[in-house]
């Protein structure tokens, strides 16, 4: 249920100790991690939303500067890797070559089974060898030795040499076999520790189990069935919330009395069946005891569970719900509350493509989309169903649009066709983003054509809300007006722009208002043939401007690219250098290909015009 969620080591280790003193501006960014810093700190201004992913440097320095704290030796250990999410790799690269002089260690653990093409940190273990220094240590099978240390450290008494000799023949030294064979095989407190392996029951295997080797499926199975009937249930609610729980979810998912709260986790901790992480908060020794103790509920009884849960969680979170949002999806969705599930999953999608998680918000916004095509709606959700979907298909276009963008067109023509024919505004707003998926394929024609309909959605004349309705006609003309630039057609952008001058004046939003800028800027250059007058400079400065204001994270990177080529084009290389090595570092995270081939192209340009061969020819 917890999913791939972004940046979830990196919260667990930044709170594992206190935070080191921090200036406001790091400590600002640690917040977005940890809200609770906001609440220590009133006076810290809260984080804002993070639209562009070259914006996530200053989040990685100051992760970094919270980690590595005032210089101490640090040792840092994540386990589990090949399920980490593409964003903490991302960080962990960075934190790995911030400082070459920290006193760090990293020790992470992976099953090399689990490295398949689609697991993140499969692609990321070649360019850890590349950048830093990574030793790889591959672990083996025990030896009949130590597997005897490994097992008289967990009965906390020596073995007999045919005690220690059947359990390796049993377990061949496997440590996870061995810890849980004598966990499972050690009697209560107050009685012989008697190891007795082989006579282990398996008790009832369920389908989780059966992929399991028999013997790890006997040793969960006699660990669960040590449980008193409260605690058995109390581990499969917990379960169900995933392998981390704290307790007043769990309380409220539970509905039960404190006391009987208490005693339940008293004996899985006594057990060994959960530990403590902080205050409140536990999680599961090994997951695939959780497994097993979810495995073992009936399929009605694990959907009610999940609803439960959802609605904790739902509770528990109600001033953050976002923070939250993938998980409570993933609840209700296994609770088979699809309804609820898939607004869940549109919102989780949202956040993510804030903080430019593309892969997690596309698979948020396609599973979503999976349940409204595979549920079975009433007419009388027919109106929801198309909302949703349309919000999901546009979501997905805004995700693709600078990755794939023939996938992004599909995406928008789908909003397209669930958007009711009365709203008009949506239509055509939507109009113009099919219209840049064909630009960005180099299809102008079909684009002028995309624009051409948007224009037919908005009629001839205005509707209420004017305001909103005049906005949309202004951003028609600009999109239009880049689409003549493309083709060569200064003098229809020069009409565009005298007719669109009063609207951008009277209704214009800053948005809007900088895309006008734009528009003049390329119209002059193509009238100009490329001779830039101040005038041009100063729109380039101004559209720059306006778009950091909006915070349009691919507009800011095309702004970027815009300055620095028109100041190459007046000669000023060094200034022309440093906005094009910006977008240069922003395309690269975004992964915006159609941007740095631009941005490519004149820095080999501007290269050779310095006459540095051997670097023109690098770009």
């Amino acid at each position: 249920a917890e999913g791939e969620l972004a940046y979830a080591p990196v919260s667990v280790l930044l709170r594992a100790r206190p935070l080191p003193a921090l200036d406001d501006v790091w400590l600002s960014e640690v917040a977005r991690l940890l809200p609770e810093v906001l609440g220590e700190r009133p006076d810290l201004p809260a984080p804002q939303p993070m639209t562009e992913r070259w914006q996530r440097l200053r989040l990685f320095e100051a992760l970094a500067r919270a980690v590595l704290g005032e210089g101490q030796p640090t040792l840092l250990v994540i386990d589990d890797l090949h399920w980490c999410d593409p964003e903490t790799l991302d960080w962990l690269h960075f934190l790995l070559r911030f400082d070459v002089r920290a006193r760090l260690l990293v020790v992470g653990t992976c099953r090399p089974e689990e490295l398949d093409e689609d697991c993140p940190f499969a692609a990321a273990l070649p360019v850890l060898h590349r950048d830093v220094r990574l030793a790889e240590i591959k672990l083996g099978p025990l030896d009949s030795e130590g597997t005897a240390a490994l097992a008289s450290n967990v009965a906390r008494e020596e073995l007999d040499p045919a005690a220690a000799g059947n359990l390796y023949r049993e377990t061949e030294g496997n440590p996870l076999f061995v810890v849980e064979t004598m966990r499972a095989a050690l009697r209560s407190e107050g009685q012989e520790p008697i190891l007795r392996v082989g006579e282990l029951e398996a008790g009832k295997q369920t389908s989780a189990m059966e992929a399991l080797p028999p013997r790890v499926q006997a040793v969960l199975a006699t660990r669960l069935g040590q449980l008193s009937p409260p605690a058995r249930d109390l581990a499969g609610l917990a379960a169900t919330i995933g392998r981390a729980f704290t307790v007043p979810v769990l309380q409220a998912a539970g509905n039960g009395d404190e006391d009987d709260l208490v005693r339940g986790l008293d004996e899985l901790w006594q057990r060994r069946i959960v530990r403590e992480r902080g205050v409140d908060a536990y999680d599961f020794t090994h997951d695939k005891l959780r497994e097993a103790a979810y495995e073992a509920l009936s399929p009605a009884r694990r959907r009610l569970l999940h609803r439960q849960v959802a609605q904790a969680l739902e509770a528990f979170h109600a001033s953050d719900p976002d923070a939250v949002g993938r998980r409570l999806a993933a609840h209700y969705e296994r609770a088979g509350l699809a309804e609820k599930a898939v607004p869940w999953y549109l919102r989780a999608g949202d956040v993510a493509s804030r903080i430019f998680a593309i892969d997690e918000a596309e698979k948020c916004f396609r599973r979503g989309l999976a349940l409204l095509e595979g549920g079975t709606w009433s007419p009388a959700q027919e109106t929801w169903r198309r909302e949703m979907a349309a919000g999901l298909y546009e979501g997905l276009g805004d995700v693709l649009k600078v990755v794939r963008a023939d996938e992004a067109w599909d995406a928008y023509q789908a909003s397209l066709e669930a958007i009711g024919e009365d709203d008009r505004l949506a239509r055509a707003r939507l109009q113009c983003k099919v219209g840049f998926s064909w630009m960005a394929q180099g299809q102008i024609d079909r684009a002028v054509q995309a624009y051409d309909q948007a224009e037919v959605y908005l009629g001839e004349e205005p509707f209420p809300p004017i305001a909103d309705w005049w906005q949309a006609w202004g951003e028609v003309q600009s999109h239009r007006s880049h689409a003549y630039y493309v083709l060569g057609r200064w003098r229809e952008m020069a009409r565009l722009l005298e007719k669109q001058g009063p609207t951008v004046e009277r209704y214009g939003t800053v948005r809007l208002r900088g895309y006008y800028v734009s528009n003049r800027m390329t119209m002059a250059m193509r009238r100009d043939r490329y001779v830039i007058s101040d005038e041009t400079l100063a729109d380039a400065r101004a559209w720059l401007a306006a778009m950091l204001e909006v915070g349009d994270r691919m507009w800011i990177e095309w702004s970027h690219y815009q300055l620095g080529w028109i100041l190459l084009l007046r000669g000023e290389f060094e200034e022309a250098e440093e906005y094009l090595l910006k977008g240069l570092a922003m395309v690269k995270q975004t992964r915006n290909l159609w941007v740095e081939t631009y941005i490519l192209t004149w820095l080999a340009v501007l290269w050779r015009k310095r006459g540095q061969i051997r670097e023109a020819r690098r770009y």
